[in-house]
C-alpha cells in the first residue's frame, strides 16, 4: 500500500486521475489508489476487458491466470469493501441493489454486481476525464 501511495504520489497524472476518482460518493485514498495503480499497471482497451480481467462475475472466474495476482486481489478486495458504503450513499448503486434484492439475488451476487458498476463508473471517469456525477436511475 505505502509503493503504490509513492508511485502514485511521484506522478502528477496519477494525482489528477486520483482528484477525479475522490468525487464519488464515500471514495477513500486507499481504495483510489488502489485503482488507479492497478488500471495503469494492467491496462484495459475496454470496460469489459477491465471488468473481466478484475473477474467481477457472479460464479467461476474467466479468463486467464491474472486473477491470481496479489494486486487483482486486493483490487477486487477493495471494490467488494467500497460497495457496501456506495450501497448507502450512491442513489443508482442504492437502486440496483434495491432491484436485485427484490429479486430475491443472494447477497455475494448484490455485491459482485455492485462492485461491476463502481468499476464501469470508474474506467469511464478516468477514460473521459470527467468528475463523477450523479446518473438518474
Amino acid at each position: 500500500d505505502t509503493k503504490i501511495h509513492t508511485i502514485l504520489e511521484q506522478n502528477p497524472a496519477f494525482k489528477a486521475d486520483r482528484d477525479l476518482l475522490m468525487t464519488i460518493p464515500c471514495m477513500n485514498e486507499s481504495t483510489a489508489a488502489t485503482l488507479l495503480y492497478l488500471m495503469h499497471a494492467y491496462p484495459a482497451e475496454s470496460t469489459e476487458k477491465f471488468v473481466s480481467m478484475l473477474h467481477l462475475h457472479d460464479g467461476e472466474a474467466i479468463g486467464d491466470d491474472n486473477y491470481r495476482a496479489p494486486e487483482l486481489r486486493i483490487a477486487r478486495n477493495a471494490l467488494f469493501a467500497f460497495s457496501a458504503d456506495a450501497e448507502e450513499s450512491m442513489e443508482e448503486i442504492k437502486a440496483l441493489a434495491k432491484r436485485l434484492d427484490d429479486k430475491s439475488k443472494s447477497y455475494k451476487t448484490i455485491a459482485i454486481a455492485i462492485s461491476h458498476k463502481v468499476a464501469r463508473i470508474v474506467y469511464a471517469m478516468l477514460k473521459n476525464q470527467c468528475a463523477y456525477r450523479k446518473v438518474s436511475c
